[in-house]
């Protein structure tokens, strides 16, 4: 199994998300409620521009979480695994940000450390839907922060959980590229991750920056 390697030889390197520092797209609608599935996508986006309301904030390093979900309304049509790729959000470790509760919640049993560890485990994912402010649509979106284990509430016991599907797998690293790994962010027509990588404030000089230039004559 190519991902406990992959997160075993990326454990150091990544950022420690249990230890806090001080401060301050062709997505289907799911219905509201609660479905079996896992963490199938982690992608980080490098240092990306913040804003709140308007106001400009520091630059924050982004990633995005992505997740097969496995439940009768939630699932394919056809009964595959449906994915929610969800969006980017910023990875902050002060005790009131959002990326920080999300962590510490999915962290349930307190053995991870690292978004990384957390790919491939699986969880009940709370569905959640609000009104975009532009279009006045309803969008939904994985709740991860009222995301529950996997385990029957009465039993405690463990909810049986269909295995990943290796087809839904995506993981990229910032300070660890591979190329297969970012070939696989491509999406033909509209390349807004790979688009949103390459206009990182930290792309010159990054390790992904050297990785292409490497290979620019593929």
């Amino acid at each position: 199994d190519a991902l406990p390697i992959l997160v075993d030889q990326t454990a150091e390197t990544a950022l420690d998300m249990t230890e806090e520092t001080a401060g301050g797209a062709g997505k289907k609608l799911l219905p509201v409620g609660f479905s079996l599935g896992r963490i199938c996508e982690y992608i980080e986006y490098g240092s990306q521009p913040q804003s709140f309301e308007g106001q400009k904030k520091e630059p924050a390093d982004e990633v995005s979480i992505g997740v097969e979900l496995y439940d009768e309304g939630y699932a394919a049509e056809d009964g595959t695994p449906y994915v929610d790729h969800g969006m980017s959000f910023a990875v902050t470790r002060t005790a009131k940000s959002n990326a920080f509760k999300a962590f510490k919640n999915l962290n349930w049993q307190g053995l991870a450390t690292r978004w990384l560890q957390l790919v491939g485990k699986p969880y009940l994912f709370k569905i959640e839907q609000k009104t975009a402010v532009k279009t006045k649509k309803p969008y939904s979106f994985v709740d991860l922060q009222a995301t529950l284990p996997p385990l029957d509430a009465r039993t405690k016991k463990p909810y049986d959980c269909p295995s990943i599907d290796v087809k839904n797998l995506r993981v990229f690293l910032w300070d660890a590229p591979q190329l297969a790994h970012w070939d696989s962010l491509e999406i033909k027509g509209n390349n807004f991750i790979q688009e949103k990588i390459l206009n990182a404030l930290n792309f010159a000089g990054s390790p992904l920056e050297a990785l292409l230039m490497q290979n620019k004559d593929r």
